[in-house]
């Protein structure tokens, strides 16, 4: 089949679907086009630095928390918005690595506290500057005042989407969310 253009797929989709706000579905199309984007940019960027997108997140949590003493992994994977199995893969590998330690939590004595070594901070202040120049770069056709509305978009977006996600995340994870049937 041959690709379809975005204009195509509203059509399709507003012909099929009553009541389809087509100006939505092609706004979401386009956040969704430019995060898949970004995400494969940052990505490629941090493999050919040697460090994956996900313990780079890691990193920069640890980073900016290290005043507090370190992060829980369950904070962490709270921040990341990931299960604690994931991060406990990702501080395998950063552990490893030298770039992060765990230590015994003094408030808890079952519990550990995650804090970024000096080797973590050296390799994060390595790639840390090119890389907030190339989102600069990325963003520097905007002036002061573009910025500003286009934060406040994004935030509005988020807005309508924390209530889209609370409906869905309401939903019995065991079951299809627009069937109802069971999961196996």
């Amino acid at each position: 089949m041959d690709q379809f253009t975005t204009e195509d797929y509203l059509a399709f989709i507003t012909n099929r679907y009553k009541g389809v706000d087509s100006s939505a579905l092609a706004t979401f199309l386009e956040v969704v086009s430019i995060a898949k984007s970004m995400n494969c940019g940052m990505d490629a960027y941090f493999q050919k630095l040697g460090i994956s997108h996900a313990r780079f997140k890691v990193m920069i949590n640890l980073l900016y928390s290290e005043a507090e003493g370190g992060l829980s992994p369950a904070m962490l994977a709270e921040k990341l918005g990931v299960k604690r199995a994931t991060v406990t893969g990702i501080l395998d590998t950063l552990e490893n690595d030298q770039w992060v330690e765990r230590n015994p939590d003094p408030n808890d004595r079952r519990g550990l506290l995650i804090r970024i070594t000096e080797a973590g901070k050296a390799k994060l202040d390595s790639v840390l500057p090119t890389h907030y120049q190339r989102i600069g770069k990325a963003l520097e056709t905007f002036s002061a005042t573009e910025h500003e509305q286009l934060r406040v978009l994004i935030r509005k977006f988020g807005q309508g989407l924390d209530a889209m996600e609370s409906s869905v995340c309401d939903m019995d994870p065991k079951k299809d969310s627009e069937s109802g049937v069971e999961r196996e």
